[in-house]
C-alpha cells in the first residue's frame, strides 16, 4: 500500500514548520559568510554579487550593475602582476 501524495507546500503555512526556517536576510547574509571562509572563494567576486545580486531588494539594474563590476573587477585583475611571475623579461 502506498501513501497518499502529501503537499510540499502544506507546512508553508504552518507557524511551527516556519519557526525552523532562518528568516531570508538571515540566510542570505549566513550564505555569504559560510562563502566567505570557505577557502579558495573569490572574494572579490563575492563582494560584488552580495552587493547586488545576493540581497533581500536587488535593484531593478541589479543583473547589469554586477556585470560591469565583474568586468571592473576583470580589468583590474588583468593589469595586476602575477605574485607569483618571477619572470621579468
Amino acid at each position: 500500500m502506498t501513501e497518499p501524495h502529501k503537499d510540499a507546500s502544506a507546512g508553508a503555512t504552518d507557524p511551527a514548520a516556519q519557526a525552523d526556517l532562518p528568516a531570508p536576510a538571515t540566510l542570505i547574509s549566513g550564505t555569504v559568510a559560510a562563502l566567505r571562509n570557505r577557502e579558495g572563494t573569490d572574494t572579490g567576486l563575492l563582494d560584488i554579487l552580495a552587493e547586488h545580486i545576493l540581497t533581500m531588494t536587488p535593484a531593478d539594474k541589479a543583473v547589469a550593475d554586477a556585470a560591469s563590476a565583474i568586468e571592473a573587477l576583470a580589468a583590474r585583475r588583468a593589469e595586476e602582476p602575477d605574485p607569483g611571475d618571477t619572470c621579468h623579461d
